[in-house]
């Protein structure tokens, strides 16, 4: 939530069109924008807008944040030691807040660790993990924007992924990473392999079955994926190229999710406690990310008070 000439504005809440006219309008207003996402001293962390090279325009992190102390969230993108963590572990991020890992000469545990974390910053970046009852929630378009801003191993990945959607079919030879929605109890176990089923990302298509994917058992079974704690999720398969320049399956992560918000919950109580701020129309986000690393237990709950100040709470 952002707060701009006293106005609170959900900028998510716009088409991506409508953003992008709303940034360009603060561009060329020089307007200064207040990130709600927390309160420091009595101040909110102030954001403004630059044009990129290629001519879209987003937000960046003032440095006068840093002088005066003011921080943003745990879960805020712009948060410097979210940042920092995420730069620790190999994930650099530009001025333009986009992201980009080299995994060579690195061993297999520290990349895997790595995609885990980068597929997290992904969910979390254009809000994913928020609900805002009514809200459309364009899975597919947020995470494609999402990966728009990943450049993985000199690979521009919005070039290279495919999202569940089904005016699109996913091309073995030329997707580096697959995103969709599966169910475990409909896996289907071969010699060798399994066949995941996917499920559209897209909110008219209600969720339907839009394609199958094999996958080795090898890259399947190293998820650990435990059905007792969720049986629905997000899967993000990671495909690096070959000596040949052929793309192969290389990691799969597995997110759980509530089933009807898409909202990650990571055991049976935290998906019930999803469903219960669902049907009292609370907003609210699960973060996946924070300065320390991956978290799996919280919740934090959004509301205005007074009519005037915007406010989270940890539920």
């Amino acid at each position: 939530m952002l707060k701009v000439d006293n106005q609170f504005i959900d900028l998510y809440r716009y088409t991506e069109e409508e953003q992008q006219e709303q940034l360009k309008k603060w561009h060329q207003d020089r307007t200064y924008i207040e990130c709600l996402c927390l309160k420091t001293n009595g101040y909110y962390p102030l954001l403004a807008v630059k044009r990129s090279s290629k001519g879209n325009y987003h937000l960046f992190n003032l440095p006068r944040n840093t002088k005066n102390r003011w921080e943003h969230a745990d879960d805020c993108p712009y948060n410097r030691h979210l940042q920092d963590f995420l730069k620790r572990i190999g994930i650099n991020i530009d001025y333009e807040g986009k992201y980009s890992l080299k995994t060579d000469k690195q061993d297999k545990q520290k990349i895997e660790q790595q995609l885990k974390f980068l597929s997290y910053a992904i969910l979390q970046k254009y809000e994913v993990h928020r609900y805002v009852p009514n809200q459309k929630r364009e899975l597919h378009k947020r995470l494609y924007k999402a990966c728009c801003e990943v450049n993985i191993n000199d690979y521009e990945l919005s070039k290279h992924v495919y999202i569940a959607n089904p005016n699109y079919k996913y091309n073995f030879n030329d997707h580096m990473l697959v995103i969709g929605l599966t169910d475990l109890t409909k896996v289907i176990y071969k010699k060798g392999q399994v066949e995941l089923p996917i499920y559209s990302l897209k909110d008219k298509d209600n969720r339907k079955k839009i394609a199958s994917i094999n996958v080795f058992n090898k890259i399947f079974f190293e998820e650990k994926l435990d059905r007792r704690i969720m049986e629905q999720g997000i899967f993000f398969l990671w495909r690096f190229p070959d000596q040949n320049k052929i793309f192969r399956d290389y990691k799969i992560i597995f997110i759980p999710c509530e089933p009807k918000s898409i909202i990650p919950a990571f055991s049976k109580e935290e998906a019930d406690k999803i469903k219960h701020l669902i049907n009292n129309n609370v907003v609210f986000r699960k973060p996946l990310i924070m300065p320390r690393g991956f978290h799996k237990q919280i919740i934090y709950e959004e509301k205005m008070k007074g009519g005037n100040y915007y406010v989270r709470q940890p539920l």
